[in-house]
């Protein structure tokens, strides 16, 4: 027996009670809120992922913070357009456009605070390449592998804006570009 397609234009009322119909709204709007995430989240990674670092900041709340521990504490847009900077200086030093890619994976949504405070915290892995050089660039090996934990707030006109990305290294390489980091640009790391 097995999963059984409703006839055309049944529509929901007809499967489903009262209950069943609230549940399955709300199941739809959770959805949709995770799905909205996901967006914003890769938005903010496509512009990461720019040689220039784009304008990733944008994705912030004006005091967001974007932390790698022990590699990178980023408080605030500016710091966060710091970064960006850091990674263009770094391409110029190696002759070369930066490049990397940030594959997020196994997604968590928790929207408990949605209703009361307009807050949501995701949580997933992020593995990291990168390199420099004109593509295609050889494959190494992830420079990280990342758990990853995101708080978004839900702005009054309906957007949604990171308040904090914070990476923990579960894996992380010896020539991972964020070690060697020099302290102006938001760093706590070398001088």
């Amino acid at each position: 027996m097995g999963f059984k397609l409703p006839p055309p234009k049944m529509g929901i009322d007809a499967m489903c009670s009262d209950q069943s119909k609230t549940t399955a709204t709300v199941a739809l709007e959770e959805a949709a809120v995770g799905l909205t995430l996901q967006c914003l989240i890769a938005r903010f990674w496509r512009e990461a992922e720019k040689s220039t670092g784009g304008r990733a900041d944008l994705c912030f709340v004006e005091e967001g913070k974007f932390i790698i521990d022990g590699m990178v504490e980023a408080l605030g847009r500016e710091a966060i357009r710091k970064v960006g900077a850091y990674r263009q200086e770094l391409g110029r030093q190696q002759n070369g456009a930066r490049h990397s890619r940030h594959l997020m994976s196994n997604f968590d949504f928790d929207l408990g605070a949605l209703a009361t405070e307009g807050k949501a915290i995701v949580r997933a892995v992020m593995t990291h390449f990168g390199g420099t050089g004109n593509p295609p660039l050889k494959l190494e090996a992830a420079l990280a592998i990342y758990d990853v934990t995101i708080t978004a707030d839900l702005q009054p006109e309906g957007a949604w804006l990171l308040a904090s990305l914070h990476m923990q290294p579960v894996f992380v390489a010896e020539n991972h570009p964020a070690r060697n980091m020099p302290r102006e640009y938001s760093h706590h790391g070398r001088d």
